[in-house]
C-alpha cells in the first residue's frame, strides 16, 4: 500500500487520479491553528457564552473540483475523522421535484462541491481528517482538493448587533 499523500490545511492540492484508483488525502492542522481560529472568533463576538468549551465551534470544510469525470462515471469521495464520515460523489445529479427526472448539475456547479463534516469528537490539534478519493472513471481526472477549518455553527450575523 502507497503512502497516503500528506496535504496542507487551506492550500490546494492538485494531482491526476487515473482511471479506477483511489487516493487517500490527510490532512493536519498547524500547531497553534486552532487558537489563533478561536481569538479571532472571540474578538468578533462580545458575548463568549456562544464559545463554551464543551461545544465544538469547528468543523472541516472540504472543497473538491474535478476536471473530466462524467455523471455516468464520478469520483466517489468519503471524508473521515476518527468515526465520523462522509460521503459524496462529483458530479452530482439531483432529482427535480416535480418531474422525479434526474438531472445532472451543471458541470460548472456539478464538477465543485464544498462539504462540512462535522465530527462527533470535538476537532482537536491532533485531529486527522483523511480524503479518499475512488475513481469510477474509465479515464483520468485532475482533482483538486482543498481542506479548511471552518465554523458553521457560528451565526456571524449576530456579530456587532448587540
Amino acid at each position: 500500500s502507497k503512502e497516503d499523500r500528506q496535504a496542507s490545511l487551506g492550500t490546494w492540492d492538485k494531482f491526476n487520479l487515473a482511471a479506477g484508483e483511489q487516493e487517500v488525502v490527510a490532512f493536519r492542522i498547524p500547531a497553534g491553528h486552532l487558537q489563533n481560529l478561536t481569538e479571532q472568533i472571540q474578538k468578533h463576538i462580545l458575548d463568549n457564552s456562544s464559545l463554551s468549551e464543551d461545544a465544538s465551534i469547528f468543523s472541516w470544510r472540504i472543497s473538491v473540483i474535478i476536471d473530466g469525470a462524467t455523471a455516468d462515471e464520478p469520483i466517489r469521495i468519503l471524508a473521515k475523522d476518527g468515526k465520523s464520515e462522509r460521503s459524496f460523489k462529483i458530479p452530482y445529479t439531483r432529482i427535480e421535484d416535480r418531474s422525479k427526472v434526474e438531472i445532472t448539475v451543471p458541470l460548472s456547479q456539478g464538477s465543485a462541491r464544498s462539504v462540512h463534516l462535522c465530527p462527533n469528537e470535538k476537532i482537536s490539534q491532533d485531529s486527522v481528517l483523511s480524503v479518499t478519493m475512488f475513481s469510477l472513471s474509465s479515464s483520468t481526472v485532475s482533482v483538486q482538493l482543498k481542506a479548511d477549518i471552518s465554523t458553521p455553527r457560528l451565526n456571524w450575523k449576530q456579530i456587532g448587533e448587540k
